[in-house]
């Protein structure tokens, strides 16, 4: 059975395609195959960001332990991305 959406040969068991024609409604339904993006809230996304914040709290750590002008600098813009991407991570 070939599927009038995408193409895809199916058995003549099937019920609908990977994705997702359903051949008994002869409509498109949900498809099986999940979308690969990361949704806020996902696990996926929760660790990233974790990973993110370890880092970026172990980036400020380490230039802290000088006391120069030049690390302050870094020290803020090490912040500032960390939060950044954060955010991103938050709102995609």
């Amino acid at each position: 059975m070939n599927c009038p959406k995408c193409r895809l040969v199916s058995p003549p068991s099937a019920q609908r395609c990977d994705c997702g024609y359903d051949f008994n409604l002869n409509r498109m339904e949900r498809p099986y195959i999940a979308d690969a993006r990361l949704e806020p809230g996902s696990p996926a996304v929760g660790v990233i960001a974790g990973l993110f914040g370890l880092i970026g709290v172990g980036l400020v750590y380490a230039l802290s332990r000088s006391s120069t002008t030049r690390t302050s600098a870094w020290i803020g813009f090490a912040l500032k991305l960390v939060i950044t991407i954060l955010i991103l991570l938050a709102t995609k």
